[in-house]
């Protein structure tokens, strides 16, 4: 363990998906589907070690702070976002990273809800990102109009923008009187 493990984390996972554009570059320009992925990253105590018994053994990591990585993991398909982070990460992040607000989750089995986010980049943020927390913000003060708005605003900009996908659809329904607590954690049933 260093003190730089934290942000060794974020840039390997960050570069994971600067890799994944290339591969996919390569993909698309042969006439092949293009892949995906998604990474949890989250910071806290873990047990590191060899397990296992003299036929199978291997090196791992265990812990609720390693559950809770694979739980973020598994989020990056519902929120449409390719690193997904916890709290306590973006808290240990140190300067230079952008992250976006993505929910507050209860995460399968457990009770207490989880910030998330989205690690974005190292360096600059993204134009829209201050409209897309504006919209974030409107949605869950159920301002549902400046909500529909600001994100608008961040899909003209990115089009292919996963969550501002997600929370327009959500604000246009809450909008028409759709059920559902705009301002409350969101409960996650599945991995």
């Amino acid at each position: 363990a260093t003190p730089q493990d934290p942000a060794n984390a974020r840039r390997a996972a960050l570069a994971m998906q600067t890799g994944l554009a290339k591969i996919n570059e390569r993909r698309r320009a042969a006439g092949l589907s293009v892949w995906s992925i998604g990474v949890g990253v989250n910071t806290g105590a873990v047990v590191a070690g060899t397990l296992g018994s003299e036929e199978r053994w291997s090196y791992t990591v265990i812990g609720d702070a390693v559950n809770l990585a694979s739980r973020l993991e598994g989020l990056t398909k519902h929120y449409a976002a390719a690193i997904v982070v916890s709290d306590a990460t973006k808290e240990a992040a140190g300067p230079g990273f952008v992250f976006r607000t993505l929910d507050r989750v209860i995460v399968k089995g457990k009770n207490e809800p989880v910030q998330i986010y989205e690690l974005l980049a190292e360096g600059a943020a993204p134009a829209w990102l201050a409209d897309y927390e504006k919209g974030l913000s409107a949605y869950r003060e159920r301002r549902y109009p400046e909500a529909l708005k600001c994100l608008r605003v961040v899909l003209a900009a990115a089009p292919g923008d996963g969550p501002s996908k997600m929370y327009l659809e959500r604000a246009e329904t809450m909008s028409l009187g759709g059920g559902g607590d705009a301002s409350g954690p969101t409960r996650m049933d599945e991995k």
